[in-house]
């Protein structure tokens, strides 16, 4: 596990570092299969906008 947890949005480049509950106002978490829980890769702004790979223009 990493020392300084953090979260970078590919869309609009949203970083947030360290605090995990400022990580999870801003990307929110999932949970994956085993209990295993890991950061939203988009932030919640950009996932409200739809925006994902390929799209353009999400900002």
């Amino acid at each position: 596990m990493p020392s300084t947890l953090s979260a970078t949005c590919p869309c609009c480049n949203t970083q947030v570092s360290g605090d995990l509950n400022e990580i999870d106002k801003v990307f929110g978490f999932r949970n994956m299969p085993g209990g295993k829980q890991i950061t939203q890769s988009y932030c919640r702004e950009c996932r409200k906008k739809h925006c994902g790979a390929g799209v353009k223009n999400c900002t």
